[in-house]
């Protein structure tokens, strides 16, 4: 398992493209469709004709609805702080293992990105009230520090170290009934917001952009609904487990169990089966054979 910076696997991902393909400042805010085409309608008043329009707008998705009956965004009741820390301000530091302190009701992580430069760093820890779901919120990093002040000397030496925070509220959403509409299609948040507690978000959103690029590959626009219902078969049941597993996972390193040998139980053979069907899957393959 690999920590990445999400700005680095942006960069890997948009060098990848011809230029001029992304085109931003543009918010679509719905979508009309015919036998023949798709019709973007953007907030300036522009629209744009095309062949499948792919809703990768996030968990507050404005076309969701236009697909699925509205399932509104669920607070798991923890906010979630978060920042990097240069390796080099911490000695005696691993900077090669994934690492988590589990306690009562709360839970700590550490990371290493950028190939060991940096490490990451998520404090979750309960809330009375829901906290807003941003990736760029301003935490308070002395009220974070006090979260954690009788925890392992390890995370409390890191934190009197950081200068800054962020934080984020976690939400997550019940499994859609469905996922597309004729040319539109969910992918990611827009179609399974899930909770962090297996890494999974990012790489579920990539998993689905995989999967829709293979069975899109080739195909004349007349072909495009059909192709677009393979997608949701395909992924589906995948991210249905997945998110379920993540809220699991985050009831585990939180410690809520009467009997911690339960949860040490439950961990161990997540390790063996639950991480083998995460890592061990090859999208593209699976695509593919659909395709066959």
């Amino acid at each position: 398992m690999y920590g990445m910076h999400r700005a680095d696997i942006l960069h890997i991902l948009a060098d990848g493209l011809p230029p001029g393909v992304v085109r931003t400042s543009r918010k679509c805010v719905s979508v009309e469709q015919t036998d023949e085409y798709a019709e973007l309608r953007f907030e300036d008043g522009e629209t744009a004709r095309v062949d499948a329009v792919i809703a990768a707008d996030g968990i507050k998705s404005a076309l969701q609805l236009q697909v699925a009956d509205s399932e509104q965004p669920e607070y798991a009741g923890y906010r979630a702080y978060r920042g990097l820390i240069a390796r080099e301000k911490l000695a005696e530091w691993d900077d090669r293992t994934h690492q988590v302190w589990m306690g009562d009701g709360k839970h700590f992580m550490v990371f290493p990105v950028r190939s060991g430069r940096l490490l990451n760093y998520v404090g979750f820890v309960p809330t009375a009230s829901e906290t807003v779901e941003s990736w760029s919120a301003t935490g308070d990093r002395d009220e974070l520090a006090n979260e954690f002040a009788d925890w392992d000397p390890r995370v409390t030496d890191l934190l009197s170290r950081i200068e800054s925070c962020f934080w984020w509220g976690l939400y997550d959403r019940r499994p859609l009934s469905n996922w597309v509409s004729g040319r539109l299609a969910l992918l990611g948040d827009a179609a399974h917001p899930m909770l962090p507690h297996l890494g999974q978000g990012a790489n579920q959103a990539i998993e689905d952009g995989v999967a829709v690029a293979v069975l899109l590959e080739g195909r004349t626009s007349s072909e495009v609904p059909a192709a677009l219902r393979a997608y949701q078969s395909l992924r589906k049941p995948r991210t249905d487990v997945i998110q379920a597993e993540a809220r699991r996972n985050g009831h585990r390193y939180d410690s809520r169990y009467e009997d911690l040998a339960q949860r040490d139980s439950e961990i161990r053979e997540a390790a063996i089966a639950l991480r083998r069907s995460l890592y061990d899957y090859d999208v593209e393959q699976a695509a593919q054979e659909m395709r066959k």
